[in-house]
């Protein structure tokens, strides 16, 4: 009997309850808090009603108010525990009214009434009441639901509501911790920045474009004399004019010089002109070290195309048009990356002035005579006889071309020649002297993963390259420096090729690659593996007019072409998303233009980037809003039950044991 006693709370009699010995009515609270949420709908949800916001704010402090006044009547004191509860509630309660006078205080009224002007003030008011409607809301809220399911007993467990108060004071402490915290750091103009840091140095391939000058260049950084963005960049001309006496350097104090900032036309610091006779060039990088890291970066990268620009003449890249190549890429084909913007900025920093040649420019009759470079980018539709005939006019001329084959055709089959297609493609192949098999390949070894299933065997990803100038990046970083093909035909020397061409197949796919003949990405019986040849360099002494022998001048009087069997391996997704992929075009392009000994990768110095999906964005939403509340009551719950097991079963102990006693 008195074990019973002690673990249940023995109910209030009815005189008691009728007397408001039991405290306050289990309403009070309800109406109290849904005051404050009609303050809340009138001065913030309903303001553009202004009758309707005033009714439901002075609704809404009448409520609260009243509420208040309601536990000050004697009858609803009540005594013992129940007493020092409801004191405690009181306290609450008048603390959430405070901080609503407060809120008065801060609004356009309250402040004409109390002549507040100062700024300052306004914002410790508005710090103030939040934090004082956090701190007494709260700890009321969490006291009434303690309080709930001992309403009616005699003696009510006072320590447990008082235990629930401050539970519910410590979360709103911690959440104004917090707030005051977020406050507090918005108003401190400070910034850190973590990420990896370095300014690039000269690269291999930018010291051969400043030892190949054949006048002098001269390089003027222009730099307050104190600065830690000029130590970077006259760190990094110093290193790269080492040993190259037609590159001149100096750095100057614009305001120190201001004749020669003029004829430079430097009108700002933080500025880095190349200069060659008359021409000018600059770049700008900056002298606060905040926003010139970026760029300190790229330093290198950017200086060549700088250099690159004045040291020699600007020439004229044609891409041909109206064949449905990668260059004319539109809608979901060009949001999936197969496009060739990556393609025309590589041209343009290596000084190529970009332009399209189709039927209406006049690929039909001929090339234009100040064609450097035709680049044909992975036709879907075929070539008409006549564009055929001039490119072969152009290459035996000793034009450069920049072939690349697709054997996919995107799109609507249905509106596509497949059978012409396949023909103009082979055509386009056997102007320089090679053949096209359009079936793609597979490898169920070496490839990379994408979609995950078997469909990802055609992205062959492969490091066997010759030791052909185009490729000699690639090779010397070797296997390190693996490119990636994505649905790749394969190339061969024709077997009616004149001898004097020469074919070198720069790239080779890696071994167990077959011909996936019947599209299923598997390799079956009839399908063999072999060497297969995914991109070649051709080459062909072209005779004078006079037809007396040829000229030893290198790539001035030769037919050079550059093949690939697969255009997406150049496309802007393969260009991003494969870092070696880029050289797979620079190299080529420069060896077309006889300018291989600039072959190289520049120094650049970023960050990886951090790349977003939409569906990683969404597990991250969906993971941070569901998940992880959803595993913190996981584990509550786990914990809760284990240890009520525990309570239980030392409970089943001691009456066992008390009972043996007895």
């Amino acid at each position: 009997m008195s074990e019973h006693d002690t673990t249940t709370p023995r109910p209030a009699s009815p005189r008691a309850r009728h007397t408001g010995e039991t405290g306050a009515p289990g309403w009070v609270v309800p109406v109290y808090v849904a005051g404050f949420v009609l303050v809340y709908l009138g001065q913030r949800a309903l303001t553009a009603l202004e009758s309707v916001s005033s009714f439901l704010t002075w609704l809404g402090v009448a409520l609260a108010v009243a509420a208040t006044l309601v536990r000050l009547h004697p009858r609803y004191r009540g005594r013992g525990s129940q007493r020092s509860i409801e004191l405690t509630m009181l306290l609450l309660s008048v603390g959430g009214l405070l901080a609503l006078g407060l809120y008065g205080i801060t609004t356009e009224a309250g402040q004409a009434k109390v002549g507040l002007e100062s700024e300052r003030a306004l914002g410790a008011l508005t710090v103030a009441w939040i934090a004082l409607l956090l701190l007494s809301l709260t700890p009321l809220v969490f006291a009434e639901i303690a309080r709930v399911p001992m309403r009616r007993a005699e003696r009510p467990e006072g320590r447990r509501v008082l235990a629930a108060a401050v539970s519910g004071g410590v979360l709103a402490a911690a959440a104004v911790y917090g707030s005051l915290i977020v406050f507090a750091a918005d108003g401190v103009d400070l910034q850190v920045d973590y990420s990896y840091f370095k300014t690039s140095r000269p690269s291999e391939s930018t010291r051969k474009v400043a030892a190949s000058l054949e006048e002098d260049v001269q390089v003027t950084a222009f730099f307050p004399d104190v600065n830690e963005v000029r130590n970077e960049v006259s760190s990094y001309l110093a290193e790269l004019s080492r040993g190259v006496p037609k590159l001149k350097v100096a750095t100057l104090d614009r305001l120190l010089e201001p004749q020669k900032a003029k004829d430079l036309r430097a009108t700002q610091d933080g500025v880095i002109v190349v200069s060659k006779g008359t021409t000018h060039r600059s770049l700008h990088v900056g002298t606060d070290m905040k926003t010139a890291r970026p760029k300190l970066k790229t330093l290198d990268r950017d200086f060549q195309d700088l250099l690159l620009q004045v040291a020699r003449t600007r020439r004229t890249a044609y891409l041909t048009v109206g064949h449905g190549e990668l260059n004319e890429a539109k809608g979901a084909a060009a949001n999936e990356g197969r496009d060739a913007q990556g393609i025309r900025q590589l041209l343009q920093r290596q000084n190529y002035s970009v332009k399209d040649l189709g039927l209406n420019q006049g690929l039909g009759r001929e090339v234009p005579e100040d064609a450097a470079l035709v680049m044909v980018l992975g036709p879907t539709r075929p070539f008409a006889p006549e564009e055929i005939a001039s490119l072969e006019k152009y290459a035996q001329r000793g034009g450069k071309l920049f072939i690349a084959l697709d054997p996919d055709l995107p799109g609507d089959e249905g509106q596509i020649d497949s059978a012409a297609s396949a023909q103009s493609l082979a055509a386009l192949a056997g102007v320089v002297g090679l053949e096209f098999t359009p079936t793609v390949l597979a490898n169920e070894r070496h490839h990379v993963r994408r979609r995950f299933n078997d469909s990802d065997r055609v992205m062959l990803v492969t490091s066997s390259f010759s030791s052909h100038a185009t490729v000699s990046t690639l090779s010397r970083g070797a296997p390190r420096s693996a490119v990636v093909f994505s649905g790749s035909g394969s190339l061969e020397k024709q077997g009616t090729a004149p001898a004097e061409l020469k074919v070198d197949f720069a790239v080779r796919a890696p071994t167990g690659t077959f011909g996936d003949v019947d599209g299923d990405f598997a390799k079956g019986a009839d399908e063999t593996s072999k060497t297969y040849n995914l991109a070649a360099a051709v080459s062909r002494k072209v005779k004078s007019e006079a037809g007396e022998g040829t000229s030893e001048e290198s790539g001035s009087d030769e037919m050079r072409a550059f093949v690939l069997a697969d255009v997406d391996a150049i496309s802007d997704l393969f260009l991003v998303k494969a870092p070696n992929n880029p050289l797979l075009f620079l190299d080529p392009v420069r060896w077309l233009g006889g300018e291989e000994s600039f072959a190289g990768e520049v120094n650049v110095e970023e960050d990886v980037r951090i790349e977003h999906t939409k569906q990683g964005d969404q597990l991250w939403f969906y993971g941070t809003i569901f998940g992880a509340p959803a595993l913190v009551l996981g584990v509550g719950l786990v914990l809760s039950r284990s240890s009520r097991r525990r309570l239980g079963g030392a409970s089943g102990e001691g009456g066992s044991s008390s009972g043996g006693k007895a």
